[in-house]
This record gives C-alpha cells, structure tokens and sequence, in this order.
C-alpha cells in the first residue's frame, strides 16, 4: 500500500474535491429501484461554480473542517471528508473516496480523523443513501446506528423529481 499522505484541505483543492465528489455520484447512485439514471445525476448542480465558490467561503470562514487523502506519486486528491457543527449538531457532511481507492482503508482513517475532531461528548450525525451499504457498513463499524431523526431532509429530490432515500446515523457521545 502506497504512503498516502492524509492533510486539511487548502482552498486549491476545491476543484479536484467537487470533482471527485461528481464523479462518486455517478459511480454510486444511479438505482435500477429508485428509477435514478446518470441522466438524473448530470442535471444537478454538483460542479458548478457557485459549489466551488460555496467549498471555497467554508474553507476560508471556518465554517467546514475538510481533509483530504492525496496519492503521493501524483499528487492527486483521491479522498476527502467534511465536518462541520451545524444547528449544534457535529455533522460529518460528506465523505468520497475515488472507486480505484476503495477498500485500502481510506474511508476508515478519514472518518477516525473526523471523530477525534469533534471527540466524544457529542453526538454526531450523518446522512448516507439508503443503499449506499458500503458506506453504512463503515460507519456502524464506527458506532453509528440508524435513527429516525431526520437531520436535513429525509431524501435528496433531484431536478428530475425523482428521489433518493437518506437515513440518518448517529454515533451516540460516550
């Protein structure tokens, strides 16, 4: 395994983060099921510039903490996550880890990273698509259980009108 080097995000990094993050979706939510197609995913707004300006304003406010995972022989952001306290709640806002780099563990020292940073006396919420089961499988390995609280909306409506189930997970404060 390659010496992956884990670091916070810098305002540079945006572009190659929004980009990986577009490409995990169309990688990871098109469902046969939930009728989602790629053409679903191609009409929302997820590498737009008003995205990169918005990851760019909670870079410099403070207002997101991100990290990133690059690839040390080409210096290619491969991974990132992001957190953040919203409403009061700890919030792990996303995670995306580039598919030829799934199963080395990078998901798995992203999240460690994120829960050391908000530490144990809260709670901490996330949302993850309902059949997104590799990613609920790492957060329960992390103690986080299904809830029915609803944190920011219960599905992600696309432009199309067609929707995508989220359940919220909690990791309960010890």
């Amino acid at each position: 395994m390659l010496d992956y080097i884990f670091r916070d995000a810098r305002i540079e990094d945006v572009e190659a983060m929004a980009k990986l993050r577009a490409d995990a979706w169309f990688e990871t939510y098109p469902n046969v099921n939930f009728g989602i197609t790629e053409e679903d995913i191609k009409k929302e707004p997820l590498y737009t510039a008003e995205v990169l300006e918005q990851r760019r304003k909670d870079l410099r406010e403070g207002q997101m903490r991100m990290w990133v995972v690059e690839n040390p022989e080409n210096k290619e952001v491969i991974a990132y996550t992001s957190a953040g306290v919203k409403d009061g709640k700890c919030v792990l806002a996303g995670m995306y880890v580039k598919r030829s780099h799934q199963g080395q563990g990078l998901g798995k020292e992203l999240t460690k990273r994120v829960l050391e940073w908000f530490g144990n006396a809260k709670d901490v919420y996330l949302e993850v698509v309902t059949y997104n089961r590799p990613a609920i499988r790492l957060y329960e390995k992390f103690g986080f259980q299904k809830s029915n609280v609803v944190l920011k909306r219960p599905e992600v409506v696309f432009l199309t009108g067609k929707k995508m189930p989220l359940v919220t997970m909690i990791r309960p404060a010890s």
